[in-house]
């Protein structure tokens, strides 16, 4: 298993993390409304909740490849791909004669990326063998958590750019003005579209998205009644 590099943990290391993280929120009313463990994920196995993540593009990971170290971003489709190993078995495609041997196909496509990489192994992307790693300030992000620092490296073709968490006072001001525009829209900004808004530019986790909602005049405010609402008891 390759070792990651500085703020980054392979797929073992982030499951562990995560099953952590979605027993705490399990714990809490709020943490199993909100965040990827909440509503419908209650009661799923932690890694079927990172595979779908993964695969939806909604948490991104990155690869060491294997022949040179280069790290590249794994697009949502490389753990979609179901493939096989150059040792695996094949499949019968046809027979000849009965006393001469059976014909072979290629090996079967049997195996899933997603499984391989838990397992510490690495797996095929656009024609390179790579080994998963996500940045840990990623899984941050999209558990809701404090965010750790941004790895001091990232691949090229990153898309999405670096998150530089914004201050109080930034996160205050952009909360003001996603509410204003909102409410200019005709319809108050509910606690969750802030939220997500808020998640989705990179300024801050959604636990501080929350509070930032709370602390809005009540006239910007709308009730959320998707998720439990935000209405006074």
């Amino acid at each position: 298993m390759v070792n990651p590099p500085t703020g980054y943990w392979n797929i073992y290391g982030a499951l562990s993390w995560a099953a952590d993280i979605r027993d705490a929120h399990h714990s809490t009313p709020e943490g199993r409304r909100a965040g990827p463990f909440g509503g419908a994920n209650i009661g799923k196995d932690a890694a079927r909740v990172m595979q779908d993540a993964l695969e939806c593009g909604e948490l991104r990971a990155a690869g060491v490849r294997a022949e040179d170290g280069v790290l590249v971003t794994i697009p949502p489709a490389g753990w979609r791909v179901v493939f096989a190993r150059p040792n695996d078995p094949r499949s019968v495609v046809g027979y000849s004669e009965y006393w001469k041997r059976d014909q072979y196909g290629p090996p079967q496509a049997t195996r899933i990326s997603f499984a391989e990489a838990r397992e510490g192994r690495r797996f095929p992307l656009l024609r390179h063998w790579v080994t998963p790693i996500i940045a840990q300030a990623d899984l941050a992000r999209w558990a809701g958590e404090e965010l750790p620092a941004e790895p001091p490296e990232r691949p090229d073709d990153w898309p999405v750019p670096a998150a530089r968490p914004a201050t109080e006072e930034q996160l205050e001001w952009f909360a003001l003005g996603y509410a204003i525009r909102a409410l200019e829209g005709g319809k108050p900004a509910t606690r969750d579209e802030l939220r997500d808004a808020v998640v989705r530019e990179n300024v801050a986790t959604a636990r501080k998205a929350e509070a930032a909602h709370v602390a809005l005049p009540a006239r910007l405010k709308g009730p959320d009644k998707s998720k439990g609402g935000n209405l006074p008891k």
